[in-house]
């Protein structure tokens, strides 16, 4: 099972496969997502909120999911 988490906080937006940062920006174009999914070949997939306060003091997403702060 290929798993995507689309990690939204603010005007910051990532996607992980598989517990990765694949990519992140302001937005994500959604066919740059349709082909995440047909090359990852994404099984489930699932949208969490990133806790603001943290991601703002960060700057950024890190590169594993496991050291993200949730909302």
């Amino acid at each position: 099972m290929t798993a995507m988490i689309y990690a939204q906080g603010d005007d910051w937006v990532g996607v992980y496969v598989d517990g990765q940062l694949v990519t992140e920006g302001h937005s994500i174009r959604p066919l740059e997502m349709v082909e995440i999914c047909i090359e990852r070949k994404i099984t489930c997939a699932e949208g969490r909120e990133v806790d603001v306060d943290w991601l703002h003091d960060r700057g950024d997403l890190p590169a594993k999911l496991e050291d993200v702060k949730w909302a």
